[in-house]
């Protein structure tokens, strides 16, 4: 999983996400990418989306 994030404290946003791809998912193992700036290949192919949260319309 690749993640344009720009918060303060990497390690607490990585358990954080992996304790929700467990729960929500069952997945008990992901590789995750962390990005300071949107990558722009992602931009020009459609791929890259505003985060959304439980109980939002995607």
């Amino acid at each position: 999983m690749h993640l344009v994030w720009q918060g303060t404290d990497p390690d607490a946003f990585l358990d954080h996400i992996t304790d929700e791809l467990a729960h929500d998912f069952g997945i008990g193992h992901a590789t995750v990418q962390l990005e300071r700036a949107p990558c722009e290949r992602a931009d020009q192919s459609g791929m890259a989306r505003q985060p959304t949260h439980k109980g939002e319309k995607k």
